[in-house]
């Protein structure tokens, strides 16, 4: 049974071709990963886009009187209030095409071709911002205040940047550095700044900016960023509320609907500050409306920029809808949304369903529509979805009859920019929902749990009739799923008894060169929680050496080794760099590895292994922010407000 259905789009006005239009090639010449006519040559809009897909020339006015129809269907005595979720991408990774080593141990470069493992990432060519980057020589590490640039040799801390409170996103390329923070004191402000950095270590502010949104991915295809933003649309509109203005509700809810009737176009567009300017980021021209799920409510845009030029971010197109997780290959950007049905009691039908919006970008990076649709049930992030040829597969689960199950659907592009369902698999994992998914050429690998873990092997080699080929239940579960070559797989997640009740974090190695038996070859048990449950970009596997690093949240640091790809070696726990009064203080974040060294990093501490003896060689803890941090760019004025710790708490 095919569930999905179209989800139309209502752009703002015309969209010219002149630009707009792909050329033969990929955005940066580069080969896509598993892209096909869909991503290189996709349909040429020749005008807006509407509702089921048809094309309309219109004008700001008309989709100014859209918005503000739907608005006036949410306001409240409060202004646009109404079931507002803000959900992180997930943890579960989806990979293209073979299960070769090199694809898999780093999926933004051949690993084999470097000396020092990097950001690991979703796609091949696709860069991930993250808490931490290093070019072999010196390593990149943003706490939620500071930015510091260690010194490998030595473990010195080279130079260090007062940041605003948030999460910051980290993407190194040759030689420029850009830092996308998502600010904590204002959740609707994303900064943006790009450094470049000296061969001592240091690094020079080049430019700094902010837009108005929070941040939900940030992406990078040879530094060209793609940035994902969510922005409130209340901040522009001068709404009251009984408690803070002392009205009754009905003299603000009329205010409110004032405030609305009166608005002006640019009263919607999300804004770039930069240098003490204002400008709307968008025109009303890049503006469309889902109507799947319409809101007046928020915005989800999508900004761009060069670090390695002096042009500034702008916007690309945004549509009036939230967004819960980013998926992107080197030419493509999806992004889902899960609308919650709160007026049918769960787990009746028909539950949740999402909606996937599609865009691509020409040879001049500038941004155009590919498509929409709709599927029911929902997704566990950014890994749920795949690109393969001119498909986009994504896995969800779903509610059936009261009873939960998960399904993988196949879904082509059509020439009126919707969705269409090429072929589905259902049934999978009934009465659990989907943990784990990874996309491999024409095989899918879904992990669902409530008590025991069903990892079930969909063939999807004919789109139009996939199937269940394999299945392997074993207790507990997997998060995360690494190839590593030779048909293997590595899973991250935890160990459960019959019960469903888990036991502590456990690494698996199945075998899955067979598609219709499924095996796990050996299992260790580590204990605890890691963030590699959670976070692909914390797990690491180093296939010249054999070997994964686990970063446990109470600060150990287990290394594993694998024999011949076929079994465990016995998991060594690594010396701790500090005293036990600190190991819930330095909670270890990442593990790397660089040229014959394993070196971990903590919150106050950093340390350096030998790779093969796994003997600690030297340890350091970082200086307080006071002594030597600097304030650059926006921060300048702000420094003496922002918080500085002491970087050896209780230590």
């Amino acid at each position: 049974m095919n569930y999905v259905k179209n989800t139309a789009i209502l752009l703002i006005a015309a969209v010219a071709t002149t630009g707009c239009i792909a050329d033969d090639t990929d955005s940066f010449g580069q080969p896509s990963s598993g892209s096909g006519p869909s991503v290189t040559q996709p349909y040429r809009p020749t005008g807006a886009f509407g509702r089921s897909g048809l094309l309309f020339d219109t004008t700001c006015d008309v989709i100014l009187n859209e918005i503000k129809t739907i608005a006036l269907t949410e306001v409240t005595p409060w202004g646009l209030e109404g079931d507002y979720w803000m959900i992180e991408e997930s943890a579960v990774m989806a990979v293209e095409e073979s299960v070769g080593a090199a694809e898999m141990s780093d999926m933004s470069s051949d690993s084999s071709a470097r000396d020092f493992s990097e950001t690991n990432t979703q796609e091949i060519g696709v860069d991930e911002g993250d808490i931490l980057e290093t070019d072999g020589t010196h390593i990149f590490r943003a706490s939620h205040n500071q930015l510091d640039i260690i010194d490998v040799d030595t473990l010195a801390v080279t130079d260090s940047v007062i940041l605003p409170e948030g999460t910051h996103h980290l993407v190194l390329h040759d030689g420029q550095l850009a830092v996308v923070s998502d600010l904590w004191q204002s959740w609707d402000t994303t900064h943006i700044r790009v450094f470049s950095v000296t061969e001592d270590g240091s690094v020079q502010l080049q430019s700094t900016e902010t837009v108005e949104g929070r941040t939900v991915g940030v992406r990078s295809v040879n530094g060209h960023l793609r940035i994902l933003l969510e922005t409130s649309n209340r901040d522009q509109l001068d709404f009251v509320s009984p408690w803070e203005d002392n009205l009754t509700e009905e003299e603000a809810l009329e205010h409110n609907i004032e405030q609305i009737e009166r608005s002006t176009i640019d009263q919607w567009m999300p804004r770039i500050f930069l240098s003490g300017v204002t400008k709307s980021a968008l025109d009303c021209n890049q503006i469309a409306i889902s109507d799947q799920s319409p809101t007046a409510q928020t915005t989800t845009w999508i900004a761009t920029r060069d670090i390695h030029s002096d042009d500034v971010t702008r916007g690309q197109l945004g549509i009036m809808s939230r967004a819960d997780a980013m998926y992107a290959t080197a030419n493509n950007v999806h992004f889902t949304t899960t609308a919650w049905n709160s007026d049918v009691e769960w787990p009746r039908q028909p539950g949740p369903e999402t909606s996937v919006h599609s865009f691509s970008f020409n040879a001049n990076d500038t941004m155009y529509y590919l498509a929409s649709g709709t599927v029911p049930g929902d997704t566990i992030g950014q890994f749920a979805l795949n690109e393969h040829g001119d498909e986009l597969r994504i896995a969800t689960t779903r509610t059936v009859d009261g009873i939960s199950e998960s399904a993988v659907t196949i879904l082509t592009a059509k020439d009126d920019n919707t969705y269409d369902v090429l072929g589905e698999v259902g049934g999978l994992g009934l009465t659990e929902r989907i943990y784990a998914v990874r996309y491999i050429g024409d095989l899918a690998y879904v992990v669902t749990f409530r008590e025991t873990d069903p990892l079930y092997v969909v063939d999807l080699t004919d789109p139009t009739q996939p199937y269940a080929a394999g299945e392997l239940k074993i207790p507990g579960y997997s998060s995360y799923l690494h190839p590593i070559g030779d048909g293997k797989l590595l899973g991250i997640g935890q160990d459960a008894d019959n019960s469903g009740r888990t036991r502590g974090t456990q690494i698996s190695l199945f075998d899955v060169s067979d598609s219709s038996n499924p095996l796990r070859l050996d299992k260790v048990d580590i204990g605890g929680a890691s963030a590699a449950e959670y976070d692909h970009k914390a797990f690491l596997w180093w296939p010249a050496g054999q070997f994964t690093a686990t970063a446990d949240y109470d600060g150990t640091v287990t290394v594993t080794r694998l024999d011949d790809i076929a079994t465990f070696a016995e998991p060594i726990e690594l010396e701790y760099p500090a005293s036990e009064e600190c190991r819930w203080w330095n909670s270890t974040t990442r593990a790397l590895v660089i040229s014959n060294h394993i070196v971990t990093i903590g919150a106050t501490h950093i340390a350096k292994y030998d790779a093969e003896t796994l003997r600690m060689i030297a340890s350091s803890s970082y200086v307080a922010s006071g002594e030597t941090a600097s304030a650059t760019g926006d921060d300048a004025d702000i420094a003496t407000d922002i918080w500085e710790p002491t970087m050896e708490p209780m230590c």
